[in-house]
């Protein structure tokens, strides 16, 4: 019997919600499998000892919020699609990236002390997330890049605006405690103080729960952040900055005896059976060369005893420089070296193949630590076999062989900082990617691109109407631009797309992009980008045949345009064959201004001038493509040639379907057109460096 259509209408809703579950439960799965040592599971010891009791955490509450799930998710899929090779599971990843940015920032003035947990929790996510996509290279023991820094800021930032108050108990609490050790390492490498070591932060949180072994251990990386910052401070001035040195000495000594007393008390107490553990294992990889089998515990413990070494390095560097050392600079710098051996020795515990991607969180830090120490004090050996030995664990699972048609596409993944710091330039590239490979390979990617297309065009939208406030974002934006401008050239009927996408970058450009200067697109400016323009123009020989019949083509055209501003467009194609008379360089520098010249209309000009009914003006936007052939030949050096030819193929046909749709009335201006089209078809002429 067929169901009503009142039970029908549900059940397709209930359907994709359950193989969503189902499917998230199965990739979960494998998510664990990968982090944690094969066939161990996740417990409270886990937290209790090592910083991955974010994962423990964010177990028990994804089901309940998706400020937590999409954060999750990204993580999961980004680590499954980096060890499998699988491109579509790392675009999903980062399109979870994004969402759960987007949630984080709509959820900021949530004053939902539950929902508060739940942010510092999708912020650590997110702050993991950059920690795992740097597993496949051989950086990935720098702790993320620059956005990760960023994370580890923001979360100081929510920190700071809820006060210690606001964590005292539940998820707030639990999570805080999970936060603070990668925001103290943050501060540390920074050589900045962090406000994790003011009294209220050291007590108020921990007036419920009890601190265990690694938040005592927190609580002396915490006192040390302040002398890091007054070592670094005196290590900037001048030889004759002495009254300033002395008043930065002060008290320098009795703070750093002071975290020393605490650190000794926290290895015979609190930290003594971490220790204990660690010392007994790595005595039996020094006689016999090998790992003993361990449990989670084991390895949560020996990752804790990994943490203590390196804060033992820094802490006897600190105590062996001369505004602190006294008499005792030999012991301080024996018991460095002894820290950073211990390391080394203990990383091998984490070398076998089933320790998953904990291994990147239990010894990102440390081997940072102990690196840089060995590394600044002449000992590059040990460095050598620190270095050989985790990243021979970081290659042991090397990405699956990808189709050779998928290459050129993972490379433009791989870019580390634009498919970060916005959805729509990640949108952006992979569908520019995907238009490339189905114009110059053997795989039809077509719906793809238009697919990605079309999201990254929704996306630039919506910030045209809420712009990005920070420089990354706003560049981020413009790179969205510049790929979706460059697709279009690839694309069929996109002549007026594109003249409406690069006008949409000049906005971008001058009311979005605070600083010029400051933007990794500063060579973008007019000045920078003519400059840039006589360091590549090569002034090649003359053949103005070609040229001429270019500039008589235009003047069948200049009685026809009624308009100023098509006037003036006119004017400027004609401008750069008259260039061309003087210098290749002047024909370049022509053009460069003939393509910003409709940037500069208004709304309704442009909107005029881009009508499929204005014939005059579709002629001269043809003319302008074609110029870029036109003049190449003369201002390009011989000896480059065209690599990718679809964008020539393009145009032509962009210009074919404007000769064939004009009115009788302006056939005889698609004449010369059709002609240099049949030409340029055959040849392999140089053209222009245009977008």
């Amino acid at each position: 019997m067929r169901g009503s259509p009142s039970t029908i209408a549900p059940l397709r809703l209930l359907e994709p919600f359950f193989e969503r579950s189902a499917w998230e439960t199965k990739k979960l799965e494998e998510y664990w499998a990968i982090i944690f040592p094969k066939g161990l599971v996740a417990s409270s010891q886990v937290a209790e000892y090592s910083t991955l009791g974010v994962f423990v955490i964010s177990q028990e509450v994804y089901t309940q919020d998706d400020l937590v799930r999409f954060p999750l998710m990204a993580n999961v899929l980004g680590a499954i699609g980096l060890r499998e090779g699988k491109m579509q599971m790392l675009v999903e990843a980062w399109r979870m990236y994004g969402r759960a940015l987007r949630l984080l920032a709509l959820s900021i003035n949530d004053s939902n002390q539950r929902r508060l947990g739940y942010r510092l929790v999708a912020s650590v996510l997110l702050a993991k997330s950059e920690l795992f996509a740097l597993t496949k290279s051989d950086h990935a023991l720098s702790p993320g890049n620059r956005t990760w820094f960023q994370h580890q800021f923001g979360i100081e930032a929510l920190l700071s605006a809820y006060g210690p108050e606001g964590f005292v108990d539940g998820i707030a609490h639990r999570i805080f405690i999970e936060s603070r050790l990668p925001l103290l390492f943050a501060a540390t490498l920074n050589s900045k103080r962090s406000m994790l070591g003011d009294p209220d932060w050291l007590a108020i949180p921990w007036s419920v729960h009890p601190k265990r072994p690694k938040d005592e251990l927190g609580d002396i990386l915490a006192a040390m952040t302040p002398v890091v910052e007054r070592l670094a401070c005196i290590n900037g001035l001048q030889t004759g900055q002495v009254e300033e040195k002395r008043a930065l000495s002060q008290g320098l000594q009795e703070s750093s005896l002071l975290c020393r007393i605490r650190l000794q008390n926290w290895a015979r107490g609190a930290g003594s059976i971490a220790l204990a553990l660690a010392s007994s294992n790595m005595s039996i990889i020094s006689h016999e060369n090998s790992a003993p089998m361990a449990s989670l515990r084991d390895f949560a413990m020996a990752h804790l005893a990994l943490l203590y070494w390196a804060i033992c390095t820094m802490l006897y560097e600190i105590l062996s420089h001369p505004a602190v050392s006294g008499d005792n600079v030999l012991s301080a710098v024996t018991s460095a070296r002894q820290a950073c051996r211990n390391t080394l020795i203990l990383l091998r515990y984490f070398e076998r193949p089933s320790v998953g991607v904990f291994f990147i969180h239990a010894t990102c830090f440390p081997v940072i630590v102990a690196a840089d120490y060995l590394a600044r004090n002449g000992m590059q050996g040990q460095v050598t076999a620190m270095a050989t030995s985790v990243l021979a664990r970081l290659r042991e699972h090397p990405p699956s062989k990808r189709k050779e048609q998928e290459e050129p596409l993972l490379g433009f993944l791989n870019s580390n900082w634009c498919v970060r710091e916005s959805e729509c330039l990640a949108h952006a590239i992979l569908g520019l990617g995907a238009t490339h490979l189905t114009q110059h390979g053997n795989a039809d990617y077509t719906s793809q691109a238009l697919n990605h297309r079309v999201k990254a065009i929704t996306l630039v939208n919506e910030q045209f109407l809420n712009p990005p406030a920070d420089s990354d974002s706003a560049d981020a934006l413009f790179a969205a631009i510049i790929c979706l401008a460059t697709q279009t050239s690839l694309l069929p009927d996109g002549m007026a797309e594109y003249m409406t996408i690069t006008r949409a970058g000049a906005l971008i450009w001058a009311f979005v992009i605070p600083g010029h200067k400051s933007s990794l697109f500063s060579s973008f400016t007019n000045e920078s980008h003519n400059e840039a323009l006589s360091q590549v123009v090569s002034e090649e020989p003359k053949d103005f045949q070609i040229p001429n019949e270019f500039l008589q083509s235009v003047k069948h055209i200049e009685p026809l345009c009624d308009k100023p501003h098509e006037v003036l467009y006119c004017q400027k194609i004609i401008a750069t064959i008259e260039g061309l008379r003087i210098s290749s360089l002047q024909a370049w520098r022509a053009h460069a201004d003939l393509w910003r010249a409709h940037c500069f209309f208004d709304n309704d000009t442009f909107a005029a001038f881009v009508s499929p009914e204005n014939y005059p003006a579709q002629l001269l936007m043809i003319h302008m493509f074609l110029l870029d052939y036109v003049l190449g030949p003369f201002c390009v050096s011989s000896t480059e040639h065209i690599k990718f030819p679809a964008r020539k193929r393009v145009i032509i046909s962009w210009a074919r379907d404007l000769v064939a749709r004009v009115p009788p009335d302006f056939k005889a201006c698609g004449a010369w057109i059709e002609k240099y089209c049949s030409l340029l078809e055959t040849s392999n002429c140089r053209s222009l460096l245009t977008p």
